[in-house]
């Protein structure tokens, strides 16, 4: 038997065993027929709904866009930040309003402010989404640079400049008796990280994921100047002591491989049966909402990596490949885990 003649879809897998452009067309993800009707070639591990839509004039976005706030008037992280910041480094303040609107739908518990999605419809209007990023901004600015507003995740010596996004959620958790916990994965290992996301994802938590090649770049480069071990010296000596702080200081330069050179991280679309290169990040956070594990013939078939990631990035759909994430996993490079 090649399928199960009363069904769509013999394997459950999202690809019809015949594919009927006129019946099916906006009805299924994979308008090609099965080449394995028996044989599950998608296997999908995803949120309990998908990630909400923001009501705009001209249709509906994908979570939240960091650009809808370029040329905003208005002052954000307690009159500290423009709009148009939020619009270049705002990437890990969207993603973390995605989190939250994404935890209130289903569950009032973590609901606790007055701008909240539809339950029924799964839409916040863009006048909502805004006007709760605003509020969450006097909570999650990072302490340093304003152009560390969307990165880095973690920084290695976390004493020096600790990260807000895991501080700013902890605190909410602890506010409203939250039953949830926030840290940086302390794992290095692609594996380790992949199952944590597909943990989360089941947990129906959206996972934040943090990518760095310039930020990397930029402290390997520096961490061999003169200045930086200065500097380094300087802030460890009074933190830690002359002697503490002087052994941590001199193994700085050593974190990063002055021989590699971090890049860019390719994101895709899919459109026609095919994961077409989309744009190019050097930092950047995404919201990551589905985990999709292709079969072989499906892998050739969409042109694609064997596990593609799900993402909420600037408003839109796009896909990583995780296989080009996960060997570049370091302290800046990591995901936002909540349990």
């Amino acid at each position: 038997m090649k399928s199960e003649p009363t069904k769509i879809d013999s394997d459950n897998d999202g690809i019809p065993d015949k594919y009927v452009e006129r019946t099916m067309a906006d009805k299924v993800d994979f308008t090609f027929d099965d080449p394995n009707p028996l044989e599950s070639d998608v296997k999908r591990t995803a949120l309990k709904r998908d990630l909400f839509k923001v009501k705009k004039d001209n249709g509906t976005s994908y979570g939240g866009d960091q650009g809808w706030f370029d040329g905003d008037s208005d002052d954000y992280c307690n009159g500290k930040v423009s709009g148009e910041e939020i619009s270049h480094y705002g990437c890990g303040l969207i993603a973390m309003c995605n989190v939250l609107l994404y935890l209130g739908i289903d569950n009032e518990d973590y609901r606790n402010w007055s701008e909240y999605v539809d339950k029924n419809t799964g839409i916040i209007s863009k006048s909502d989404y805004m006007a709760f990023v605003k509020t969450m901004s006097n909570y999650f600015i990072l302490r340093g640079p304003k152009s560390f507003l969307g990165v880095p995740a973690e920084f290695p010596l976390d004493f020096l400049l600790p990260g807000s996004l895991e501080e700013g959620f902890n605190s909410f958790s602890e506010a409203y008796d939250w039953d949830l916990d926030s840290e940086w994965a302390s794992e290095s290992n692609g594996d380790d990280v992949y199952c944590t996301i597909k943990s989360m994802l089941k947990n129906d938590i959206p996972v934040i994921l943090a990518y760095s090649a310039d930020v990397n770049n930029y402290i390997k480069k520096a961490s061999g100047s003169d200045i930086a071990k200065k500097v380094f010296f300087s802030v460890l000596k009074h933190k830690l002591g002359p002697v503490a702080g002087t052994l941590i200081a001199e193994s700085v330069p050593t974190i990063y491989d002055a021989t590699h050179e971090y890049k860019s991280l390719q994101l895709y679309k899919y459109e026609n049966n095919i994961f077409k290169e989309d744009q190019d990040i050097d930092s950047h956070y995404v919201t990551v909402t589905e985990i999709l594990e292709f079969s072989e013939s499906i892998q050739e078939k969409l042109d694609c990596g064997k596990v593609m990631l799900k993402t909420s990035s600037w408003g839109r759909i796009v896909y990583i490949d995780y296989d080009d994430y996960k060997d570049a996993i370091d302290s800046f490079t990591n995901i936002l885990e909540i349990y």
